[in-house]
């Protein structure tokens, strides 16, 4: 009699497993690997010169307010190269990712927002469907808005392509 209890017991246990597994999967994930921010290179221009040494505060904001913050600088030529952001974390099935990404430039005692989009994709370069070529930004240009396959960009960045790649990490 006490072998059916034990029998009975595995079983439930063995049943449990599925279980375990989709509830795991749904709602804690697997770790992964998330770009925040594609990698960004390109030149600050103002009223048409280079944007020497701008100050640029590129931000996302993820899984809490506050969010994470980074200070780069134009180059004496206004070029910039802003690295990849990427974390490795869990998403749920059962969730969405969204990162809040903005940039905004310091220079001549003046500040200008030059970037703000809602990221839902995990990928390398998601934001734009690819690589920016020859992306730059007049800083005193207004934001415009461009509609994207995953969400709306405003930004003053203008580019000449966008170059297709497989390559999904940063």
């Amino acid at each position: 009699m006490l072998y059916l209890f034990w029998i009975f017991i595995f079983i439930l246990i063995v049943s449990m497993i599925p279980i375990i597994i989709l509830f795991k999967a749904l709602f804690v994930g697997n770790l992964q690997e998330v770009v925040l921010f594609s990698p960004l290179q390109g030149l600050l221009t103002y009223k048409g010169k280079p944007a020497t040494n701008a100050k640029i505060t590129r931000k996302v904001v993820w899984k809490d307010k506050t969010g994470e913050t980074e200070i780069f600088y134009a180059n004496d030529k206004g070029e910039f190269h802003l690295p990849g952001k990427v974390v490795i974390t869990r998403i749920p099935a059962m969730a969405q990712l969204v990162a809040f990404q903005s940039i905004d430039v310091a220079f001549f005692d003046h500040e200008f927002t030059i970037w703000h989009y809602g990221k839902m994709d995990k990928g390398l370069y998601d934001e734009l469907g690819g690589r920016a070529i020859n992306l730059t930004s007049e800083l005193t240009d207004n934001l415009a808005r461009v509609e994207l396959p995953n969400g709306v960009l405003t930004t003053s960045f203008k580019w000449g392509a966008i170059e297709k790649s497989e390559l999904k990490s940063a």
